[in-house]
């Protein structure tokens, strides 16, 4: 006797929105759960803009959680700092490359100076703007523009994740990364709204 496969509930934007049988082969489970969905008229595309936004969200948040759960508080372990370095700096990548696509342009490479001088200058200005506005809900002090942190963290992301290979790599202050993460997601959102 043949037992029926064990049913797991399909999510949609938060909502139940069926069941779908579960076969351990997650290929397979993917492709169950789309058939699903178009289906019943409720697939959408991902939008390349939207997956990227969320895939540097994620980068980003990551980021945030080694710095916390390693590199804050007087017991900080410094084998956090490269996984920060690489999850942050990686994320503000998407994050820049994301606004250049929402106006037409594709940009290769990792270095955040060249991909952020090769933005829209009302893309530049907007940042500024963002950046303003954090510091003061944040009630910081002596925190340079936008341009600044950003250029700070420049080629980060390749520095340090080939740390092993140079021996070499550039000091990251965490408050560059975190105003310079919160700024750029910020300004994607309102940019992919608009």
């Amino acid at each position: 006797m043949n037992e029926a496969p064990s049913l797991r509930p399909l999510y949609l934007n938060g909502q139940i929105v069926g069941e779908v049988p579960i076969t351990g082969n997650p290929e397979l489970d993917v492709a169950t759960a789309e058939r699903f969905l178009v289906e019943r008229g409720l697939f959408r595309e991902t939008r390349r803009i939207a997956a990227m936004l969320v895939q540097a969200y994620s980068f980003g948040k990551n980021a945030q959680h080694i710095y916390e759960r390693y590199l804050s508080g007087p017991l900080a372990n410094p084998l956090g700092m490269a996984p920060f370095v690489v999850n942050g700096s990686f994320a503000l990548e998407i994050y820049v490359k994301a606004l250049s696509e929402i106006h037409g342009v594709r940009p290769r490479g990792h270095n955040l100076q060249e991909l952020y001088g090769a933005l829209n200058p009302q893309i530049h200005v907007l940042l500024e703007e963002l950046t303003r506005g954090y510091i003061k809900a944040k009630s910081l002090r002596d925190i340079p523009d936008f341009k600044t942190c950003i250029y700070s963290i420049g080629n980060a992301f390749e520095k340090w994740r080939y740390h092993y290979e140079n021996g070499t790599a550039p000091l990251i202050q965490p408050l560059d990364m975190f105003l310079s993460l919160d700024v750029l997601h910020a300004a994607c959102v309102r940019r992919s709204r608009a």
